[in-house]
């Protein structure tokens, strides 16, 4: 699922890249690019909570929501910076049309380096989930 959402994700930017011209490809690239960002961060959330054991599953949660929000901090920060590199220089200082071409080529670059990333994941046939442990009745494990 993480390689297919990369791999979804980047061909909704290269979309972008390449139809931006018209809005019926852009939207579509757009969607898409939004599809793949839910299916990718549903399927790291589920992850990060079946893989470990019960009593690891906050760390491992935390541990996934701030690896997004770090990534989401320094993908901002690249974007910003290609989107500064690529202003006019007119007294309005807009940003040209490359600009948004490099933001969108390096989002879907990330895209694709982030599926090879899901590939390398284990699947669950080789990575069992651990066996639970019956309560008692005070909620302890027996």
């Amino acid at each position: 699922m993480l390689a297919a959402a990369g791999i979804l994700c980047a061909a909704g930017f290269t979309t972008m890249v390449l139809g931006h011209r018209a809005l019926f490809p852009y939207v579509c690239g757009v969607l898409v690019v939004g599809l793949a960002t839910g299916l990718f961060e549903a399927a790291t959330r589920t992850l990060s909570a079946e893989v470990v054991a019960e009593d690891e599953t906050a760390v491992s949660v935390g541990l996934n929501e701030l690896a997004l929000s770090l990534g989401a901090a320094i993908g901002a920060a690249v974007i910003g910076a290609l989107l500064a590199g690529h202003r006019t220089t007119g007294p309005d200082g807009v940003i040209a049309l490359a600009g948004y071409q490099w933001s969108w080529g390096a989002c879907a670059v990330a895209a694709l380096l982030g599926a090879v990333a899901g590939l390398a994941f284990p699947g669950r046939a080789r990575c069992p989930l651990p066996a639970s442990r019956p309560l008692t009745p005070s909620g302890e494990a027996r």
